[in-house]
C-alpha cells in the first residue's frame, strides 16, 4: 500500500494525464475531497465530445481513469490532439491536454 493512501486530498485536483503523448493508453488522475457528483470527459482539439469516462457520484479520495484512444462508438480516434474535461457538482471545472500518437 501506498504512503498516504488512507488520506483525503485537501482540494479538488486534476492531474495531468501519463503517460502524456501516448499509445495505447493513458492514466488520468484526479483527487476529490469530498463525496460529490463527476463528470470525467474527452474532447478533440475542436472541442466535439469523444467520450465520458466517468459520470457518478464519488467519495472522496484519489481516483484514477484510463482513457484507450476510444470514442462512445468504440471506435479508435485517430491521432491528435485531445483534453479531459473533470466536472465537479455544477460549477468547477478543470481541463488537461493529452496527445494520442498512433
Amino acid at each position: 500500500e501506498k504512503p498516504g493512501a488512507d488520506e483525503i486530498p485537501k482540494a479538488f485536483t486534476l492531474v495531468n494525464p501519463y503517460p502524456n503523448p501516448f499509445n495505447p493508453t493513458t492514466t488520468i488522475e484526479f483527487h476529490v475531497p469530498q463525496r460529490t457528483m463527476i463528470s470525467l470527459d474527452i474532447y478533440n482539439a475542436t472541442g466535439e465530445f469523444i467520450r465520458n469516462l466517468w459520470s457518478d457520484e464519488i467519495d472522496p479520495g484519489i481516483h484514477r481513469a484510463t482513457w484507450d484512444g476510444r470514442n462512445s462508438n468504440g471506435k479508435l480516434v485517430s491521432s491528435g490532439i485531445f483534453f479531459c474535461r473533470l466536472t465537479i457538482g455544477n460549477a468547477e471545472v478543470m481541463t488537461k491536454k493529452m496527445v494520442l500518437l498512433r
